[in-house]
């Protein structure tokens, strides 16, 4: 189930999403038209869904480079913006089972600032039917919520912390509701 459509601009942005499943990787790329994933470079090494990773518009972070990754991601976001398409983020760096937390990494933070686009915030609840890789599925409905953007040009430090409750706030209201319906 999809929530708060309305919320997607009409212009480049920044999507923001948690991370729990191989679910959301997948479904945002065909959820949100012309996306360029920042992701991990590892996950090229997973079998069929890695061979589709190559083939796709991605931003990989390699994470044994760390002295040189931001500065590249940061350039191959920001020509993605202005080639007019938008770029997802997964801020929490791995999958976290639902209810857990994991603080955001500090690049969105400089993507935020440098960027000059919208940050929308998305949560769901498919780590509740499928986290443990590609193994195990349970059936049920994932909810996904696109939330209100942030427009550019706030502080960056204080914007994304309140970024980052908010969407811990959203993902346990997720979590408590699918709950409530067992």
């Amino acid at each position: 189930m999809v929530e708060g459509s309305e919320n997607i601009p009409n212009v480049p942005a920044i999507f923001v999403c948690n991370h729990q499943s191989y679910w959301e990787s997948i479904a945002l790329t065909a959820l949100i038209p012309d996306i360029n994933v920042i992701s991990k470079a590892e996950a090229q090494r997973i079998p069929v869904f890695g061979w589709g990773l190559k083939h796709a518009p991605m931003i990989f972070v390699h994470r044994e480079r760390r002295g040189t990754n931001l500065r590249r991601v940061l350039r191959e976001a920001k020509a993605t913006l202005l080639e007019g398409r938008s770029v997802l983020i997964f801020p929490e760096g791995t999958r976290v089972q639902p209810g857990g937390r994991r603080t955001f990494q500090r690049g969105l933070e400089a993507l935020y600032h440098s960027a000059g686009a919208p940050v929308v915030p998305i949560v769901h609840n498919a780590g509740l039917l499928w986290f443990d890789g590609f193994r195990t599925k349970k059936q049920g409905v994932v909810t996904l919520r696109y939330c209100s953007p942030i427009a550019p040009g706030r502080n960056p430090a204080v914007a994304m912390q309140e970024l980052e409750r908010f969407m811990n706030v959203e993902k346990d209201r997720l979590v408590a509701a699918d709950r409530r319906c067992d």
